[in-house]
């Protein structure tokens, strides 16, 4: 190791080897490494048995028919799932068919970004055929991940 490395490492904290709690000097660049790898693995597996933990807790919901479950001193709250995205210019085209201004801004609400009102766009594609299969076009559902917001219970 030249000086310039020697000198940085000595200004390093050391590394904390989770499995064994022992502190790596940062100088023992092997011994890093092997931390570095380890730890990966061990997320790895953490990771797998929050997904399995999840998954549980989530049919438990799904069975009960909440996307909140109290359990004990927790309140576990069921989040994501899918979530459905617009194709805002797409129906900007519905101007086009003969949409009226007032309800095509009642469609698209403007702020920062367009956002859909899927009432509305409900409404719209009921009313009219050709108003449906441009909102059809330009609907698509996108899967999120689930996740869990857990709390103490007061």
């Amino acid at each position: 190791m030249t000086d310039v490395m020697v000198e940085a490492a000595d200004r390093l904290p050391a590394v904390l080897d989770l499995r064994t709690g022992e502190l790596i000097d940062p100088r023992d660049l092997p011994r890093v490494v092997e931390v570095v790898e380890a730890l990966r693995q061990l997320r790895a597996a953490a990771q797998e048995q929050i997904q399995l933990a999840t998954d549980i807790l989530r049919a438990e919901a799904e069975r009960l028919g909440s996307k909140t479950l109290r359990v004990g001193e927790w309140e576990v709250e069921i989040r994501g799932g899918q979530e459905t995205e617009w194709d805002v210019e797409a129906l900007q085209s519905l101007a086009d068919l003969g949409l009226p201004e007032e309800r095509l801004a009642a469609l698209l609400r403007p702020t920062l970004v367009y956002r859909v009102d899927g009432r509305v766009a409900r409404q719209l594609a009921a009313a009219n055929p050709e108003y449906g299969a441009v909102i059809e076009a330009a609907r698509r559902v996108v899967p999120k991940p689930l996740y869990l917001a857990i709390r103490r219970r007061p």
